[in-house]
């Protein structure tokens, strides 16, 4: 039986906007327990920072996270799935894009995040 998008994604996902900080998605992230924001104007979803981003484009570079917009650091465009969208499907689509987070859409509607953190549930561990 396949693992779906729909059984391992996160529902609950912070929003923040362009013009909030690189400190505020850190600190959605931290509250949320995730390793992805999505950042949306007005009602549309226009891009999603993840750890990485944080990492790669604000730490590594020594910009002030109080100060460094979110408009600067985030990927887009977005890349989606939809929530039956087998993990395996999901996994390639990672590997070739080189994200570490989906954005899973049903009906023009975001339903949730898959992100790589979600496949320590869907690969089995070797037991001893």
């Amino acid at each position: 039986m396949d693992v779906l998008v729909s059984d391992l994604m996160a529902r609950d996902v912070p929003y923040l906007s362009p013009d909030d900080t690189a400190m505020g998605a850190a600190k959605s992230m931290a509250e949320y327990k995730t390793i992805a924001v999505l950042i949306k104007e007005g009602q549309t979803a226009i891009g999603i920072v993840t750890s990485h981003d944080l990492v790669t484009k604000v730490m590594a570079l020594e910009e002030v996270p109080s100060t460094c917009l979110l408009r600067d650091v985030m990927s887009h465009p977005l890349i989606t799935v939809s929530p039956d969208t087998d993990m395996k499907e999901a996994s390639r689509l990672m590997r070739d894009n080189k994200v570490e987070a989906l954005v899973v859409c049903e009906e023009g509607k975001i339903r949730g995040v898959v992100t790589t953190w979600d496949f320590m549930y869907y690969i089995p561990v070797k037991e001893d």
